[in-house]
């Protein structure tokens, strides 16, 4: 979801070359939402010759083996998964109230679209906490408040 997020946000940049690498088990998913989206179709395999200056990778799998030719290749690679990995620079970091303004009303607006797995009553965030753990899920799970 992260990655179909970032690729939405950044469908308004053309000067942006984008390659997204999707494992297997996920292609017919990302295909679907891709076009639901509205986004480019984007090549899969990375050209030979990226150079460092003008290129980044940025991770949203976490998957090392994937990215340790890019490392040997001296590319930037950022994660947002792996923080304790020689070569990546990790990124987290704190999402402020602005922030999310932003994201609900891009939402709001349609100019982005984030896939709902499943809704949970606010007082059943156990069952969602379950839920949660039970298996990888696409899509996003809402508590959401009830309407007074």
């Amino acid at each position: 979801m992260i990655g179909l997020s970032i690729l939405q946000l950044l469908k308004s940049k053309p000067i942006i070359k984008i390659w997204s690498q999707v494992r297997s088990t996920a292609q017919t998913y990302f295909h679907s939402r891709r076009q639901e989206y509205d986004l480019p179709a984007y090549q899969q395999l990375l050209p030979r010759g990226l150079e460092a200056a003008s290129t980044l990778v940025i991770d949203l799998a976490g998957r090392v083996e994937n990215l340790v030719p890019l490392i040997q290749q001296r590319l930037p690679v950022w994660s947002l998964i792996l923080s304790q990995t020689v070569g990546i620079q990790f990124i987290s970091g704190p999402i402020w109230p602005a922030d999310y303004r932003h994201l609900l009303y891009l939402m709001q607006t349609g100019q982005i679209h984030l896939p709902i797995a499943r809704q949970f009553p606010l007082n059943d965030f156990l069952a969602a906490f379950k839920y949660q753990q039970q298996a990888p899920h696409r899509g996003r799970h809402l508590l959401p408040f009830p309407r007074v």
